[in-house]
């Protein structure tokens, strides 16, 4: 299991291939692109069959929401209204591109997906990518509107006011580009 985010940022969709390069954003990007590059080299070596599965944001249960996400990429923002809510703030300020959206797939469609794949009885080429990937439903500004409403707090998106908001500016500034960058997958398997 990779990511689909082992891929050069770009505006066309992002073919189900192996990258020779990356935009090394962070850590976990880069240790996946590295796995990739290393089981295609060992494809060759060894002659067995890989299918490399490369799934988008994972978020909650499509049908009760539950999730135990961490406080990486997507859910830094969560973590960072829960924090505020927690310190007594009655808003948060940050910005982020509000028309841009993050390409989430429900961990029941993506845990059904990987059972469909491991079930298919042909003749696997060498070496195979699939990414499973959900649509771009809702955009920045509407999910962060909805992670207002369900933790009481307004979001207001603008620059940071304080030194709170300037902290939790600069732990989801890593991951901005992601949030801020309109993805768009190839889904030939999935």
């Amino acid at each position: 299991v990779s990511t689909a985010y082992t891929s050069p940022m770009q505006d066309e969709k992002i073919e189900e291939k192996l990258h020779s390069t990356s935009d090394f954003l962070n850590s976990y990007q880069t240790s996946k692109w590295s796995a990739e590059q290393t089981l295609a080299n060992m494809q060759k070596t060894h002659g067995l069959p890989i299918t490399v599965f490369r799934p988008s944001i994972i978020v909650g249960d499509s049908k009760s929401g539950w999730s135990a996400g961490k406080a990486f990429g997507f859910y830094m923002f969560l973590n960072a209204f829960k924090t505020a809510k927690h310190m007594g703030l009655r808003s948060l300020q940050f910005d982020v591109t509000a028309n841009a959206g993050p390409c989430l797939v429900h961990i029941d469609s993506l845990a059904d997906a990987a059972l469909s794949l491991s079930k298919i009885n042909q003749n696997q080429r060498a070496f195979e990518i699939v990414h499973c990937t959900g649509k771009t439903a809702l955009n920045n500004n509407e999910i962060l509107t909805i992670m207002s409403a369900v933790s009481g707090l307004d979001y207001i998106n603008k620059s940071p006011r304080d030194l709170f908001e300037r902290r939790v500016a600069s732990l989801v500034e890593k991951n901005k580009l992601f949030a801020e960058h309109d993805w768009s997958f190839h889904t030939t398997r999935m």
